[in-house]
């Protein structure tokens, strides 16, 4: 008998999943559909060739001026040919028309039914990886490269606070978790802060706290919501520290309850509403690096929590220093960025820091950030973040990999200051994401 995860298999939900990715569904049944599609490797797969095609669909055509030649060419004929040569025109120009439409339907099928769909193949390189010729008059300068980046996030900033999803190529569920994002990346250099910068920080708090239901969860219901919920909480504790206030206090304790909350027995999290075992270290780091900047900032409930937690990531580091996906040596999607996210929880631990495995995971991660630049800004964080918490700014692999980051930011135009969002997690977060994510990297340490 067949079952939901078997991929061949053809699975009802997947009729669902444009929908859902669309924003058609209400609440309730979109809950439903990311239950299952977090189990179903089938409906997975879908899930994310349909996100790239929406992402290269949602893309911005350049500008270009349009030239009709038909009422040129049609003045030119003669008198007695010219009625007879419009009609024929324009009843070709009608087949044309049809033929490529059909052409097009027919590329897009091809596409759906992809069963893996190359983002990086289908994005001009030059949108990707900003062709050298392009920025070779620009100096990569990491404090102006900032500084441009938070003044295009302050603009870009919604007048309630938030970013919009729908704007900037990303996924509406997940408005909470970008909007945090945005005001981490504000938040990094703490209490230097612009006044500016300030102002956006409060009005995104403030939407933030508006976001939080009577059970203290921030963002909607679904099977990623402990994504949006720990990048809120981080927000608000950042955030409440340049604003500090009785209420934001009070909001971050009960953010940070729900967390300890959704804890599984195993110490670890995972997706929301699934069978006990559906832990994973994508979600669980951060949840811990919730739990570590609100213990810093003297919230000291969380310790025990805390301790379990880091407990369960150890037993997922691997004898060569690599960290599992569920369990040690298990690496769905690759090993470089769930290593780099278990060696900055543990760099910023107080126990973890000392741990003799600490050593052989920063030496991997290393090596890794020594490979050939991609756009995976998620990847490039983390890195980049773990080796400025081991080492500081004089590590070499560390300036590759801001120097990398660097390199693709949009230099003119009228997205200067921003990042394109050409990796795999772009197509959920947008530009939003690959901006807010490319600072923090730049920021880390």
């Amino acid at each position: 008998m067949k079952t939901d995860t078997d991929a061949s298999a053809v699975c009802a939900w997947s009729q669902e999943l444009p929908a859902l990715l669309l924003g058609e569904l209400d609440a309730a049944r979109a809950a439903e559909v990311e239950r299952h599609s977090a189990g179903c490797a089938r409906c997975t797969a879908q899930r994310e060739d349909l996100g790239c095609l929406l992402f290269r669909l949602r893309a911005p055509l350049p500008a270009q001026p349009v030239r009709d030649l038909a009422p040129e060419i049609l003045a030119r004929l003669p008198d007695a040919e010219a009625g007879w040569h419009r009609r024929t025109f324009w009843f070709r120009a009608a087949a044309l028309l049809l033929a490529t439409a059909g052409l097009g339907a027919a590329l897009l099928w091809h596409q759906l039914r992809q069963s893996a769909f190359d983002l990086a193949a289908t994005v001009p390189p030059a949108v990707i990886n900003h062709e050298p010729s392009t920025l070779a008059s620009v100096p990569m300068d990491r404090t102006a490269a900032v500084a441009n980046a938070l003044a295009w996030l302050e603009r870009t900033q919604e007048a309630d606070g938030h970013w919009d999803t729908a704007r900037w190529g990303a996924q509406r569920m997940y408005s909470v978790g970008l909007t945090s994002l945005a005001l981490l990346a504000l938040s990094a250099e703490g209490p230097a802060v612009s006044p500016p910068q300030r102002s956006a920080i409060a009005r995104g708090v403030d939407w933030l706290l508006a976001q939080q239901d009577a059970r203290g969860q921030l963002g909607p219901d679904g099977s990623a919501a402990m994504y949006n919920h720990s990048l809120a909480t981080l927000a608000l504790l950042e955030g409440g520290a340049l604003t500090t206030s009785a209420a934001h206090r009070a909001a971050c304790r009960r953010a940070l309850a729900h967390i300890t909350g959704a804890q599984r027995a195993s110490g670890g999290w995972g997706y929301s509403r699934g069978a006990a075992d559906n832990v994973n270290t994508s979600i669980t780091v951060w949840q811990l690096q919730a739990l570590l900047r609100a213990e810093a900032l003297g919230f000291a409930e969380v310790r025990p929590y805390l301790t379990r937690g880091l407990a369960w990531l150890g037993d997922r580091i691997g004898a060569e220093g690599r960290v599992g996906y569920r369990r040690a040596d298990d690496f769905p999607n690759g090993a470089e960025t769930l290593t780099a996210a278990g060696a900055l929880c543990l760099l910023r631990s107080t126990d973890g820091a000392h741990d003799p495995r600490v050593a052989r995971m920063l030496a991997w991660v290393r090596g890794t950030a020594e490979q050939p630049a991609t756009a995976d800004y998620y990847r490039c964080y983390f890195v980049s973040a773990a080796l400025a918490s081991a080492a500081g700014a004089a590590d070499p692999a560390l300036e590759k990999m801001r120097g990398a980051v660097l390199a693709r930011q949009m230099r003119d135009g009228a997205e200067a200051g921003s990042w394109t969002p050409g990796d795999r997690w772009g197509r959920a977060g947008g530009r939003i994401y690959a901006t807010a994510m490319a600072v923090l990297a730049l920021q880390s340490g």
